[in-house]
């Protein structure tokens, strides 16, 4: 005979509820004891580079049992190798949970996801020791970050760099907007339309409306023989004595020949409003090596010691794009290195 419940009595859970409530809480606090060391494991085993291993487990606040997860990636799911939909979904959009807590603390302070900004914090500091400046590692983070998979992490680094005292003005902010603007116009020819795009409008999203620049710096661009002759100058510099023969590999594709002149050489990357010779060829060697390409990456390795880059600072350069592949589980496998390159120089 079946018993009734009692008015208001609440039913008892079934021994299959409890046990999974049982093991659930074990997995928990296994993980959360263990978070900083599988970090530790999972750079030994080369996923992550070891300065920023020690970056997110000093910086991002794991301690002991805490499970606020900070990196987009949970640690067991990078070593098993895959993601929850959830986790996938947080990764390629995290805006929505960045949103969601700008709402609630805010929303005229938006802050910076902290693994982000110790990956920043890293980046930065690794440049300090070479002769490339204080401007030009977020040139190379954001191209790696743009050409790879990650373009909408542009409004991230905006906000961790308008954090920074230098940026305190507005004058100084559009300063810093147009030069990640103009880096985003010449990775256009480099990576293709649509990812500059969505990496402009990330940043125009987390702006202040008094920080806004309106310039246009190819207002009265033509393809004239003055844009040609000023396109063909910089394609000289970057590929010296390889020039014609580099060229002639499209003969029998000139249309080919004639973007290069003309539109990547010409319109976008002989550009010198903005962003200078190194700041230039910084932006194109990282947002070529970023997609893994062999031929390209190693024409402008070449390009950027033609120009007066020193070993130790393209080497800066690649260390930066190759930090942000392994963030953001972009595969590099067909890079060459600086010394493999340095005879063609």
């Amino acid at each position: 005979m079946t018993k009734r419940r009692r008015l208001g009595q609440q039913p008892r859970p079934s021994r299959l509820a409890s046990s999974r409530q049982r093991t659930f809480g074990t997995m928990n606090s296994v993980r959360a004891l263990g978070f900083s060391s599988r970090i530790a494991h999972i750079s030994a085993r080369g996923r992550i580079s070891k300065p920023l291993a020690t970056l997110l487990i000093t910086r991002i606040g794991i301690h002991g049992g805490s499970m606020q997860r900070r990196h987009p990636y949970h640690v067991t799911h990078l070593e098993e190798g895959h993601e929850s939909q959830h986790h996938k979904q947080q990764k390629r959009h995290p805006s929505t949970s960045t949103e969601a807590n700008q709402t609630m603390s805010s929303p005229e302070a938006p802050q910076v996801r902290q693994d982000l900004s110790a990956l920043f914090t890293a980046l930065e500091q690794s440049f300090t020791a070479t002769k490339l400046g204080s401007e030009r590692w977020y040139l190379a983070t954001l191209a790696a970050l743009v050409g790879g998979t990650e373009p909408e992490f542009a409004d991230q680094l905006y906000l961790h760099l308008t954090q920074q005292a230098g940026y305190a003005s507005t004058e100084a902010r559009q300063a810093l907007v147009r030069r990640l603007r103009e880096g985003l116009v010449k990775l256009t020819s480099i990576v293709g339309v649509c990812k500059p795009l969505e990496a402009v409008l990330a940043i125009s999203k987390v702006e202040r409306a008094e920080d806004r620049d309106f310039s246009f710096t190819r207002r009265a661009w033509t393809a004239d023989a003055e844009n040609h002759q000023r396109g063909a100058e910089w394609l000289g510099k970057i590929y010296a004595g390889n020039t014609e023969d580099t060229l002639a590999l499209f003969d029998a594709h000139r249309d080919f020949r004639w973007i290069s002149t003309e539109i990547t050489y010409g319109l976008y990357l002989s550009d010198r409003q903005v962003l200078d010779d190194w700041d230039t060829e910084v932006v194109v060697l990282a947002g070529i090596m970023v997609q893994n390409l062999r031929l390209e990456t190693k024409w402008h390795i070449r390009g950027a010691r033609r120009v007066g880059m020193s070993m130790e600072d393209v080497k800066a350069v690649m260390a930066c794009v190759r930090t942000v592949a392994q963030f953001t589980d972009v595969k590099l496998s067909r890079i060459p290195s600086v010394e493999e390159v340095e005879h063609e120089v």
